[in-house]
């Protein structure tokens, strides 16, 4: 018994440093150029038609309580930057969402809202919970992974009170063109359901 206990430690240790030494290996990688269907106005949106100087990748689900927690506080974030440069996109990735459901939260939260179809970005970036976002830097027109992870700390969309969140430590370090401090942070949320 001992030694299966020993056994399953060192496996689930060694997967965790897999995957965080997987996730690691894309911060400062280029993104490639996407196109997916915004909801609202039914249409495709190109990643590289944005000029912005910072894009942050929201990942979502019009059914996951956690990202509900988090409509007001990325609100306010996105209104805090909004003068600086600073996009905001939601994208959808789970396989068992209906575009109404989609349509309904991207008119209430008032964000660009992207159907991540056969969640291939999700899968591109490795994200696996919602709400988890990827902060992309624009470098002469190409975009590239500079933050991926959590919102905050608190992991319940509230604000602590006189301390930037994960999420605008992050915005602060890409506009400013230095290094965020903390370019991973571990998510709790809802798994993106990626079907059978």
């Amino acid at each position: 018994m001992t030694q299966y206990f020993k056994f399953s430690l060192c496996f689930l240790t060694s997967l965790f440093f897999y995957f965080q030494i997987s996730n690691a290996q894309q911060i400062g990688n280029k993104i490639e150029d996407f196109s997916l269907l915004e909801v609202t106005q039914q249409q495709k949106v190109r990643l590289y038609d944005n000029n912005s100087a910072c894009i942050v990748l929201v990942f979502i689900s019009s059914d996951c309580s956690y990202d509900k927690m988090y409509k007001t506080k990325l609100q306010r974030i996105r209104s805090k930057y909004a003068n600086e440069g600073v996009s905001f996109i939601c994208l959808n990735s789970n396989d068992d969402e209906n575009l109404s459901a989609m349509q309904s939260q991207a008119q209430d939260w008032g964000f660009s809202y992207l159907k991540d179809e056969k969640h291939l970005i999700a899968d591109l970036l490795s994200v696996e919970k919602t709400p988890e976002v990827v902060v992309l830097q624009n470098n002469a027109g190409s975009f590239f992974i500079k933050y991926k992870g959590a919102i905050d700390v608190l992991g319940s969309g509230a604000d602590a009170a006189g301390q930037l969140s994960y999420l605008e430590e992050a915005i602060e370090a890409v506009l400013s063109k230095s290094i965020v401090n903390m370019p991973l942070r571990p998510v709790t949320g809802c798994a993106i359901y990626r079907g059978e």
